[in-house]
């Protein structure tokens, strides 16, 4: 038997099983980080304990937390009223992917990525545009060494280096600030 034969079969198995499927509409009550509440819109029921996922842990895979209030699809396998999952979301109010060594978690203050402890991700340009003033600031003291402007006089004790430099160490770079250089909106 090929795999596609073989998976044809296993659709059919667990299709023509006796147990039933249900599917209803549902809106949130309220949303915790593994399941959430659910009054069903047939018949007004509230039903606690609604999972996200296939599994109580959630320790691997995508977690995705609808917001209170809006409606969802719910799954029901079996007679069971207590192995009931989600199945879609109209409004999310989180979604948490991990994986080994990942974990993701997007919601309205942004990105996260492994925490967050290592702040913002790097805004490229902010970082090119302040290693270029310190190369331009490094260029411009170059010039002043390799033009004729400069050259060393016996015994001025650096007077005519001390000139040929004042403009150039009179102007000062300005400190570079981490949050200057970093999107907080996603952290990593």
């Amino acid at each position: 038997m090929t795999k596609e034969q073989q998976f044809i079969k296993m659709l059919k198995d667990n299709i023509l099983t006796n147990e039933t499927v249900t599917i209803f509409q549902a809106v949130v009550e309220t949303a915790g980080d593994t399941s959430c509440s659910i009054r069903s819109t047939a018949d007004d029921i509230v039903l606690n304990d609604v999972q996200y996922t296939s599994t109580e842990s959630n320790d691997k895979g995508i977690v995705i937390q609808p917001k209170e209030g809006t409606n969802v699809l719910v799954g029901q396998i079996g007679n069971d009223i207590n192995s009931l999952v989600i199945l879609a979301i109209d409004e999310v109010q989180k979604v948490t992917i991990k994986m080994p060594g990942l974990e993701l978690i997007a919601d309205e203050n942004g990105l996260e990525l492994n925490g967050g402890g290592n702040g913002g991700l790097v805004i490229s340009a902010s970082v090119a545009d302040d290693i270029n003033d310190l190369k331009t600031d490094l260029n411009n003291l170059k010039t002043i060494f390799a033009t004729p402007a400069w050259t060393p006089v016996p015994n001025d004790g650096g007077a005519a280096l001390k000139a040929a430099t004042a403009v150039w160490a009179g102007s000062t770079l300005a400190p570079t600030v981490a949050t200057d250089l970093e999107n907080n909106e996603i952290t990593h």
